[in-house]
């Protein structure tokens, strides 16, 4: 895989924009067509680490499979069918298909990378880094990030994720659900670092984060010892506002703690910037500000 660190035009292919690209097709998933081995639903694990790059590299337009069971030794069989032949309806058992039905596209790491697609959306690839002949990760631009592992060891080291700071939700093992992450969790720091770790026989040995699938909280005890050595004991209230990072996000948040109040938790569903204003009724002259990642 770390050959594929310029994949696309300089390689000789098509433009971006004259291509789609898939892993397989009702065709080639059954022998016709195409050259060499095919990656199909039958090979789970790295048939979704395939679709997890090819959603996360900005090459040409993705195209994803929804295929049915059929028997290896007919592949003309057709679609999953009533005693009268018609084709049975689609069966859904939560995120999964019944019935013969094999639903690629409702697979956790498959539709959770093309929402990872849609995020990273013109961004760059940035921050190649190769561990081994079959270990990558980059991130795409400050959007998101991935990490692959198929080597026979784990990948563990302190990557640069180009993400900015907080708490990040692996949308590979899991989902953030109600705000609460169902999967593992990535910690970048304030220069965008993480360590990054992805196990070579787990189920699925990728990792993935982006920017709106954070978890992240500050308390008001954190704020004051970042900030206490800035201002005098006279301060009253601490004036925040909250704003988000990225132009497509749009909440804001404002607040005001005084002096006395009780330890609060501040909590929110994406990255901010945070100012924060120190209001002294007494020396209103000494009003100071600053702002800071959040």
């Amino acid at each position: 895989m770390k050959w594929l660190n310029n994949f696309g035009d300089a390689w000789g292919m098509w433009a971006s924009g004259d291509v789609v690209n898939f892993i397989d097709n009702h065709d080639n998933q059954r022998g016709h067509g195409g050259a060499g081995a095919v990656l199909t639903n039958w090979e789970p694990k790295p048939y979704k680490m395939a679709t997890a790059f090819m959603l996360a590299w900005p090459y040409g337009v993705s195209r994803i499979m929804s295929s049915y069971n059929y028997d290896r030794n007919n592949k003309d069989q057709g679609p999953p069918h009533n005693g009268d032949m018609s084709i049975k309806t689609v069966s859904l058992s939560g995120m999964t298909c019944r019935d013969g039905w094999i639903c690629e596209h409702r697979w956790r790491q498959i539709y959770n990378m093309v929402a990872f697609s849609n995020i990273a959306a013109n961004s760059p690839v940035r921050n190649w880094w190769a561990g081994a002949d079959y270990q990558i990760a980059f991130s795409r631009g400050d959007r998101a990030f991935l990490a692959l592992n198929l080597e026979n060891y784990d990948i563990s080291q302190n990557l640069m994720t180009g993400l900015p700071v907080g708490k990040y939700c692996d949308v590979i093992s899991g989902n953030l659900e109600n705000g609460s992450c169902t999967g593992t969790t990535v910690d970048v720091d304030g220069s965008g670092r993480a360590n990054i770790h992805v196990c070579s026989n787990c189920e699925d040995p990728m990792v993935a984060i982006h920017v709106e699938e954070p978890r992240k909280s500050v308390s008001s005890g954190d704020l004051a010892t970042k900030t206490k050595h800035i201002r005098k004991e006279e301060i009253e209230t601490l004036r925040l506002r909250l704003y988000p990072r990225h132009s497509a996000l749009t909440t804001t948040i404002n607040t005001d703690i005084n002096r006395g109040d009780h330890p609060c938790v501040l909590t929110t569903p994406i990255l901010f910037t945070i100012d924060y204003n120190f209001l002294d009724f007494v020396t209103l002259a000494n009003m100071d500000s600053r702002s800071d990642a959040f």
